[in-house]
């Protein structure tokens, strides 16, 4: 998770993979041995284990039910039994038709860590906070007999989005130097990636004659029974109770998890996804609101709108070349040569080739534009626009003179999320 600095609270989401590969296929997590407290469900009336199935209608539901928080109870709370709140610790645990469902049958008051040598996914599951009981995961028949591996035992299937709902908010990514600057592209990239990290172990998959194989690492015990919060404790806090995954999955289908900040439809006229694109990044650049989830898309889109409206879509590169040559032709005694080459920097800053993107300032930098070279930006390219209306109709340099405010108006968006 990309986090932006200039607001406490201002956060993005660069990693939702509604188009990763997994998102359509069903993961299997390697069948493996004793199945432990899931015993009592996976049997079927004559006694044939059946098949765990993870799908994506009630994981959505558990995600919503709990806003996604994993919080297992203390040492102490389980000898006493006593727990602040007890209705919503069983909501969670045990998920609900109603606000006082009690535990299972045969089943304590908390959910015991699975024993050595259960399947993986028995591990998995218990990380996330899902138990026997709590209807979340279900069961079909096992009707093509045992796949042989290396030491026998039960299979789960896992609907490739509900995969992509577990690796969006629990996954970890190494922390980079406070101060540095990221471009998009060069950030961890999972729809690309086979393996992924959580703070309680690791993930990693491979595609086998069409059928994509997942294998969980559990990491320590201590580490599976920690408290989870969606995005880590300091984006979580940043909520109101009961919003975090709600706003999650806003962003996960419309781009930004605040409509204020959604884009324009790809399909709408170019001078609406300008005008949006502009209102958002103006927005951004205040500060001082409400915590933000947008998407991978949602940046791939601005990106997209900037690199049209300035180069054409990425590939002209004369417009820019001509605001370099206006810089050089600007006299001296009015713009010394480090001020030139300082002024050259942002300019090249504010123009996306290519496949150029934002950049994200994580917590604690900051880069921003003084009022001279936003002066000089704003005057050269200006005078640059305006030499452009004695091109020919329906040539590229004419068209940004015609669209010359709005191209002024992209212009001023900078490069970095702030």
């Amino acid at each position: 998770m990309a986090q932006l600095s200039g607001s406490d609270v201002s956060k993005v989401e660069s990693d939702i993979l509604q188009t990763i590969s997994l998102a359509d296929t069903v993961v299997t997590l390697v069948r493996e041995p004793s199945r432990s407290s899931w015993r009592g469900e996976a049997l079927d009336d004559n006694g044939q284990s059946r098949i765990p199935v993870l799908r994506l209608l009630e994981f959505e539901e558990h995600l919503v039910f709990s806003d996604g928080k994993v919080d297992y109870p203390t040492k102490a709370v389980e000898e006493t039994g006593q727990v602040k709140g007890l209705g919503e610790k069983f909501r969670l645990y045990w998920g609900a038709s109603n606000n006082h469902q009690s535990p299972s049958p045969g089943l304590g008051p908390f959910p015991e860590l699975p024993p050595a040598g259960v399947s993986c996914w028995s591990y998995f599951l218990y990380a996330l906070g899902i138990h026997p009981g709590m209807q979340v995961a279900s069961w079909r028949p096992s009707i093509d007999g045992y796949i042989n591996t290396q030491n026998g035992g039960v299979e789960m299937e896992i609907d490739g989005s509900v995969l992509c709902h577990i690796i969006n908010p629990y996954s970890t990514t190494p922390d980079p130097d406070p101060w540095a600057c990221q471009e998009e592209e060069e950030m961890p990239n999972r729809r690309e990636a086979k393996q992924v990290t959580f703070p309680f172990g690791e993930l990693a998959w491979s595609t086998v004659e069409g059928k994509t194989h997942a294998h969980f690492k559990p990491g320590l015990e201590k580490e599976l029974a920690n408290a989870k919060v969606p995005f880590g404790d300091e984006v979580g806090s940043k909520f109101e109770p009961g919003t975090l995954i709600a706003s999650y999955l806003t962003a996960l289908n419309h781009g930004a998890s605040d409509p204020n900040f959604q884009l324009a439809s790809p399909t709408a006229p170019i001078s609406e996804r300008i005008d949006r694109f502009v209102k958002c990044f103006m927005a951004l650049a205040k500060g001082g609101r409400e915590p933000l989830i947008i998407s991978r898309d949602w940046l791939e889109e601005a990106a997209l709108i900037k690199r049209r409206v300035l180069a054409e879509g990425g590939s002209n590169r004369s417009f820019y070349d001509d605001i370099i040559d206006a810089i050089d032709a600007v006299d001296k005694s009015e713009m010394p040569r480090d001020t030139k080459g300082f002024i050259k920097h942002e300019i090249r800053l504010r123009f996306f080739f290519e496949k150029d993107s934002f950049h994200f300032y994580l917590d604690g930098g900051t880069e921003t534009s003084g009022p001279v070279p936003f002066y000089w930006i704003e005057r050269l390219s200006k005078e640059v626009l305006e030499s452009y209306k004695s091109h020919p109709a329906g040539t590229w340099k004419r068209t940004l003179y015609e669209s010359r405010h709005d191209v002024q108006s992209v212009l001023r968006v900078y490069h970095a999320c702030t």
